[in-house]
């Protein structure tokens, strides 16, 4: 695992760098996409797409843990 982040720099995160992010499995980033608590984005269709997560949507999720 990498060290976490000072600040988020980018608008889009892989679900792995997502997942190393929050310090949490990427079942976890997968089912947080699911129940609507994080936005990604799909790229691409079929089986070789890709889910992109809004940084915007990480940093809302955490300060609402904050509270």
């Amino acid at each position: 695992m990498t060290d976490k982040p000072q600040t988020l720099d980018r608008d889009f995160m892989t679900v792995k760098q997502a997942a190393d992010y929050l310090q949490v499995s990427l079942q976890t980033v997968r089912r947080l996409i699911t129940d609507g608590k994080l936005s990604a984005t799909k790229l691409g269709s079929g089986p070789n797409s890709h889910l992109r997560v809004s940084t915007i949507s990480i940093e809302k999720l955490l300060e609402t843990k904050q509270h």
